[in-house]
């Protein structure tokens, strides 16, 4: 169970990328900076929990269902944003919507850094702060940027739609899974395999995605200039 929940965060982290690759570049850098001072005060937060707690509140049903519903209101409004887009209509005042902050992300940042806490021990929890800081920023930094650039706009735009489909659809799931019956799970660091599965499935995936799509624009730029 604990997998989905991983997965959850990372179709998260991938979706408010995808969602800043529609800002203009300040307000990207404004979102890095807002993002490394939450990182950096959440750090003392984060060096006290444990694998303890953290499976206690990813076993706790109002937690979970709380993070489904925010995961699914948070996806509807990116599918609006996609539509307004890609429509140019009356949605247009859609557009607007891909400014409103996003809950999931901090969440998501604050369970990276636990993970990060957690699986690395004993280095100083400053320098440990400064590297996630430095790992999940600049992350989000590179990617955004990149995604960004008009050439990879509607690629943005295709890969932003189907990663809020899967955030509904592992919303949903999650919803079914808790209400059905109580979950005790395993440890979580076995659900460290099928998330690094799910990783080396979808990554490759993105990136073959991304060379098809270069290749072909540097064919139509060929013929168009022929």
């Amino acid at each position: 169970m604990f997998v989905i929940i991983y997965i959850v965060f990372v179709l998260c982290f991938a979706g408010f990328v995808l969602q800043s690759s529609l800002f203009k570049r300040y307000l990207i850098a404004g979102w890095a900076i807002v993002s490394a001072i939450f990182l950096w005060f959440s750090h003392t937060y984060a060096i006290n929990e444990s694998y303890t707690s953290i499976k206690a509140m990813l076993t706790n049903q109002n937690l979970m269902y709380t993070l489904s519903v925010i995961v699914t209101v948070e996806a509807v409004i990116g599918v609006l944003v996609n539509l307004s887009i890609i429509k140019r209509s009356r949605t247009d005042r859609f557009k607007l919507m891909k400014y409103l902050p996003s809950a999931s992300w901090f969440i998501t940042l604050y369970f990276a850094q636990i993970s990060l806490f957690l699986n690395i021990p004993g280095m100083n929890f400053k320098v440990l702060a400064l590297c996630s800081v430095a790992l999940f920023v600049g992350l989000y930094i590179a990617v955004s940027l990149f995604l960004s650039r008009e050439k990879e706009q509607q690629f943005a735009l295709e890969l932003k739609f189907m990663v809020h489909m899967l955030q509904i659809l592992v919303a949903g799931i999650i919803s079914v899974i808790y209400s059905s019956s109580p979950y005790n799970g395993s440890a979580m660091h076995t659900d460290l395999k099928p998330l690094a599965v799910f990783i080396g499935v979808s990554v490759p995936v993105i990136v073959i995605g991304v060379l098809l799509r270069k290749r072909e624009i540097k064919r139509l730029t060929k013929y168009m200039n022929t």
